[in-house]
């Protein structure tokens, strides 16, 4: 094997190991490290003057992460913060995410924490609160953008289905780390001003929200949603009007089933992934344009 090769294995193997441990202790991790970074660092190239002069000016009280794509990755730092808003479970029976029940299944979820943060972010007058919200903020708008994290609590959105082949540990993880890893890049850097440069005016007209409201959120699960339902994923099976686990079990129940990741699904995903960032950046920009609009 050549060395690169080698040396890209085991940073992955390392990278899941952590990641399957974290995820094993509170079911609550969303896109790896270099995925935070690319959608926070896209997000980033897209705020006006006043909104980045703000984030630099709160990102230089952090004696940690010394930028916003950096400091988006802080809510997974071990021990992760407030894991139940890492994720949005749905009955196995859902095809949306309603806004009037933006967290169906529990009293707080990422969903309500992009809410409730951004609510907070816009009105509290401590810098040092301001940029706990900041770098929360842009962690829970990448986490709603990870198809397995709108999914089910009985499987862990996936880190309960092993994989065999091109990727290691389960499907979860193959779409926190292996998908990017493998398909999208290493730089994230020109990976963020690529993906900048594929975005159109009328995407940000679609994508940015009006307002940021239980409606527009709702609207952002419910896509990840519909893409982690999809076939394609082998996330779930649609059967007798729900999304059961398996062909022969409605829920988990102990017996772990496994997915084959070939080259082809890697590639087959890869835009999907690709799309969920710029989708992510645009929103989380739209929401601290207007939080830092003056």
């Amino acid at each position: 094997m050549p060395v690169r090769r080698w040396k890209m294995s085991l940073f992955c193997w390392l990278v899941a190991i952590v990641a399957s441990a974290f995820a094993a202790a509170s079911g609550a991790h969303a896109w790896g490290d270099a995925g935070h970074r690319i959608i926070c660092q896209l997000a980033y190239l897209e705020l006006t003057p006043a909104a980045k002069a703000k984030v630099d000016a709160l990102m230089a009280l952090d004696p940690k992460f010394h930028t916003f794509a950096s400091g988006c990755t802080w809510p997974d730092v071990f021990p992760p913060v407030r894991p139940p808003e890492h994720f949005l479970n749905v009955p196995r029976t859902a095809k949306a995410v309603e806004p009037t029940a933006i967290c169906p299944t529990a009293e707080r979820c990422v969903a309500s924490a992009i809410l409730n943060d951004s609510a907070e972010l816009a009105k509290h007058p401590d810098s040092a609160e301001q940029l706990r919200l900041l770098k929360s903020i842009g962690h829970w708008v990448g986490d709603i953008h990870q198809p397995l994290h709108v999914s089910f609590e009985d499987d862990k959105g996936g880190n309960l289905i092993d994989v065999s082949g091109q990727c290691s540990f389960s499907l979860h993880l193959v779409w926190d780390v292996c998908i990017i890893h493998n398909e999208i890049g290493e730089d994230e850097a020109a990976i963020a001003a690529s993906l900048r440069s594929e975005i159109t005016e009328s995407d940000r007209k679609a994508w940015a929200p009006k307002s940021l409201d239980a409606t527009a959120v709702a609207s952002w699960a419910t896509e990840s949603l519909a893409i982690a339902e999809s076939p394609s994923v082998q996330y779930c099976t649609w059967r007798d009007g729900a999304y059961w686990y398996s062909q022969t079990e409605e829920t988990f129940d102990g017996h772990k089933r496994t997915v084959e990741i070939i080259p082809e699904y890697l590639r087959e995903q890869a835009p999907i992934v690709r799309d969920r960032f710029k989708r992510a950046a645009i929103r989380l920009a739209a929401i601290l344009n207007s939080i830092f609009r003056r």
